[in-house]
């Protein structure tokens, strides 16, 4: 089966009980038996439990052959082997673990190894960094905030090994976010503690102590004697108090299998106590404590301090040969210690340097990427402006052609009105000439004859429609565009229906058009029904402002 176990559980509505107790994993899945050996070893690690019950719990992956199993297995027994400071063992142990498996058909037991290995000092800070930001990106995808924040732990942890203190300070608090939202709450605790120690300044030294104050009244804290233990360590260093130091050998000094801790702890006390003064035999008792165990204390800082004590406990009893042995001693370990911090000054000095070049070229990076974006937005922008400038000059373009085109037309529009008002009045004065013709015949002061070729005369002036053609051609070649466009509109119209269509678009009235065309007052009504019905316009729409659009296009 390849179904994957979900045991973290939401956060919200949890209590504080739930919190502390619950196991977060996404193990593959196995058994019912296998499920709560992940969940009880997850529990063990989070919650302070003795070493021979996580060795007990972890040797119980051996009666399970599937190959996941195998690289669980093999994953909590690299944990034991770190946690016995047996890095090179624990390393061996992950390989095991990741050639067992493939990455692809486990990912998650791919990561949570990747992750044990980023933790190991066989491993580089800048490998265990690209590890760790990958199995970063990995863990929030699936939602594992455990992993999730002790990623962003470890990442910290990197970089205040290279003593890069502010990506460091940053990495702690995003972790602690994470376990603040939902996580496992010793988890969150103990990353208080990396806080307050990036919390060196002035002006942050009271945020610090009172970090640590609560950490060291915390019930959770209290009930786990490692972690308690590096609590009051960590106040020791930060104030100088050897209360905390007192208190932390308290926690240490009946437990069996911290006998190193016990003796670097026996050690660093009678060293404090030749430096302020102490009773002699204060320092005599604990170097020679510390004495008894220092075949067990690998760390050199730590033998070189006992080898001092007891040198200058051998000098206050006057064995000055074996007080002299015993200062070699600590020159030796003292001066191995000198080589190690400057092969690791320069190491860190590297690290630090291949850190920052590489935020360099990243910086470089972005700013090549931002100029990218930049340079396009300014040739977007040039773009849009080009095209609004076009676009501005086209229009504006447009209107002036469309206002000088207004404007001939209405001087057209003046200049027909003219014209009709002018046919209309030589057709008002014929007609009254012919009326007073008539007069004069009727009372005898003009012959009949004379009349007759007068009234003739009159006739004919008034039947030439040489001067209404004109008027017609000439608003036929003003308005070249007007019939054409409304001929292709309305093909049924007729010839005489586009002239008075003309004329009405002209702003002409009934009476003009009669008088322009020569023909009845009601014969022009009529003729604007017609022409109504043939371009199908209903009631409610004016035939003047239809009939105008065609003008002014």
């Amino acid at each position: 089966m390849s179904l994957v176990l979900i045991l973290v559980l939401s956060i919200s509505g949890c209590s504080d009980k739930d919190k502390k107790e619950m196991a977060v994993a996404r193990w593959t899945h196995l058994s019912p038996e296998t499920d709560r050996l992940v969940a009880s070893l997850e529990k063990a690690y989070i919650d302070p439990t003795p070493y021979s019950r996580r060795d007990s719990l972890t040797q119980a992956f051996g009666q399970v052959s599937a190959v996941p199993a195998i690289a669980q297995r093999l994953y909590w027994e690299a944990r034991l082997a770190r946690a016995s400071e047996n890095h090179a063992k624990a390393d061996s142990l992950v390989r095991k673990g990741l050639a067992a498996i493939d990455s692809a058909a486990f990912p998650y037991e791919w990561a949570r190894l990747l992750s044990l290995k980023a933790s190991l000092s066989t491993v580089t800070p800048q490998t265990a960094y690209e590890m760790s930001v990958n199995n970063l990106r990995y863990f929030e995808e699936i939602g594992d905030s455990l992993m999730t924040g002790s990623t962003l732990m470890r990442l910290g942890a990197i970089m205040w090994s290279i003593n890069d203190t502010v990506p460091a300070a940053r990495y702690y608090r995003l972790a602690d976010s994470v376990f603040s939202a939902g996580g496992p709450e010793i988890y969150r605790l103990r990353n208080l503690v990396n806080i307050a120690n990036t919390l060196d300044k002035p002006s942050t030294i009271r945020q610090r102590d009172s970090i640590m104050s609560s950490l060291m009244e915390n019930p959770v804290v209290r009930s786990d004697s490692s972690f308690f233990n590096d609590v009051l360590r960590n106040a020791f260093f930060n104030t100088g108090d050897f209360d905390y130091m007192r208190r932390a050998y308290a926690v240490v000094k009946g437990t069996p299998n911290r006998a190193a801790t016990r003796a670097r702890y026996e050690g660093e006390m009678a060293d404090y106590f030749i430096g302020y003064d102490f009773p002699q035999d204060s320092v005599k008792k604990y170097a020679r404590l510390a004495f008894g165990d220092i075949d067990k204390v690998s760390d050199p800082v730590a033998r070189a301090t006992i080898f001092n004590a007891m040198a200058y406990t051998a000098y206050v009893d006057g064995d000055y040969d074996s007080s002299l042995a015993y200062y070699r001693q600590f020159l030796d370990e003292r001066l191995s210690v000198e080589k190690e911090l400057f092969s690791l000054e320069t190491t860190k000095a590297d690290y630090r340097a291949g850190f920052e070049q590489a935020r360099r070229e990243q910086a470089r990076s972005h700013a090549r990427e931002r100029e990218v974006l930049v340079t396009a937005l300014i040739l977007a922008c040039s773009l849009a402006v080009a095209v609004w400038v076009v676009f501005y000059f086209r229009m504006a373009s447009a209107r002036m052609r469309h206002q000088r085109v207004e404007i001939q037309l209405q001087q057209n529009r003046n200049y027909f009105s003219a014209c009709a008002l002018a046919i209309d009045e030589k057709d008002r004065i014929i007609d009254s000439l012919v009326k007073s013709v008539d007069k004069m015949q009727s009372e005898g002061r003009i012959a009949h004859k004379e009349a007759r070729e007068l009234t003739d005369n009159v006739r004919r002036s008034l039947n030439n429609n040489l001067e209404r053609e004109t008027f017609t051609e000439l608003h036929k070649k003003l308005h070249p565009e007007f019939m054409k466009h409304l001929k292709e509109d309305y093909p049924m119209l007729t010839e005489s229906q586009l002239r008075h269509a003309a004329y009405i678009a002209m702003g002409l009235s009934s009476k003009q058009i009669s008088q322009v065309l020569n023909i009845e007052y009601e014969s022009v009504k009529k003729s604007r029904t017609r022409l109504r019905a043939r371009m199908g316009l209903p009631s409610d729409i004016s035939l003047e402002d239809t009939l105008r659009k065609y003008a002014s296009s």
